[in-house]
């Protein structure tokens, strides 16, 4: 009984020190549900939708919360009031991240795109005095790929990326 109370906490202390020295890996990002995401750069929020259209009105009801300065629960995820980039996955079931801040790309942002989208990104539409670029690895690290205003195939990391930076 006491050989297997002492392996127990063998393996606790084990995996607590693995999650406290980093070399444990987090579970994988679950909620919300959806496969069209509106990411808020501006405060790091994100909210899921089952269509596009449905992801299109969050947008425009967020931003009349916003011009109304009304609180409602949409308040405390709100998509920004500009589109900066839309990510789009056209392989296998559509899906897509709608980038959103309330700065219309006047300053520099940066995210990890999310856990079900990661290594999707097969075209981007950049909205007008944006320039996106997506990366290949968490955090801003490995390979680069740069896109000005317009709409854009990803090709040298098509279906890679895992983070993106904005900016004017």
């Amino acid at each position: 009984m006491n050989g297997k109370r002492i392996a127990a906490v063998s393996a606790a202390l084990s995996l607590g020190g693995a999650l406290l020295s980093g070399t444990a890996s987090a579970a994988p990002d679950t909620a919300p549900t959806g496969n069209h995401c509106v990411i808020n750069a501006d405060i790091a929020s994100r909210t899921c939708f089952t269509t596009v259209p449905e992801a299109q009105d969050f947008i425009a009801r967020s931003r009349a919360d916003s011009a109304a300065g009304t609180t409602t629960a949409r308040t405390a995820a709100a998509a920004g009031n500009y589109t900066a980039a839309v990510l789009w996955d056209y392989y296998g079931s559509p899906e897509s991240n709608w980038i959103t801040s309330d700065y219309q790309c006047t300053y520099y942002g940066t995210g990890n795109i999310p856990w079900a989208f990661n290594d999707k990104a097969s075209y981007v539409d950049v909205s007008p005095g944006c320039y996106l670029k997506l990366w290949q690895h968490t955090n801003q690290a490995g390979s680069v790929e740069g896109f000005p205003t317009g709409g854009w195939n990803v090709t040298r990391i098509n279906n890679q990326a895992s983070s993106w930076e904005i900016y004017p």
